[in-house]
């Protein structure tokens, strides 16, 4: 039997994993924006000692930091669509007591259609646009080689 998206715990717990996500994506975007403009590794020499590959130069760590930084922003775009999605009806409904009338939040249809789809496709270009970035880092390992060009980055 499935619970309806009405049930309080349900959308308790929806937007509980959305803000996650938003903070996660905050981190990403941060850490990607760091990485492309001072061509460095953001991360701890601890936890980049557990990596099993790290960027081969600074333009790598530049393209890795962009892609970082485009994935965070699709990441975030998404959420706030979700987040429209879910608040819009129980504000519209008076299931949740905002702090906004519900007057407020009547915008016409066609706009709310209009700006939703045009975020969903900036998401989506964001995500072609990181995959397309994360597929020209080179990487090089950060284990001991065994081959006779110790530290060169894969062709």
């Amino acid at each position: 039997m499935a619970v309806p998206f009405d049930e309080p715990g349900i959308q308790v717990i929806t937007l509980s994993l959305i803000s996650v996500a938003a903070v996660l994506s905050l981190v990403s975007v941060t850490l990607g924006l760091f990485s492309t403009l001072t061509g460095k590794d953001p991360l701890p020499k601890r936890i980049r000692r557990l990596l099993r590959r790290v960027p081969a130069s600074a333009e790598d760590f530049r393209l890795r930091g962009m892609s970082l930084t485009l994935n965070g922003a699709a990441v975030m775009l998404m959420a706030s669509l979700l987040t429209i999605y879910l608040v819009g009806p129980l504000l519209a409904f008076g299931g949740w007591s905002g702090y906004a009338p519900s007057a407020s939040l009547a915008f016409p249809e066609d706009t709310v259609f209009l700006v939703t789809t045009v975020a969903a496709l900036a998401a989506m270009a964001c995500l072609i646009g990181a995959y397309t970035l994360s597929g020209r880092v080179r990487y090089v390992s950060t284990r001991a080689s065994t081959g006779a060009q110790p530290g060169m980055p894969p062709a």
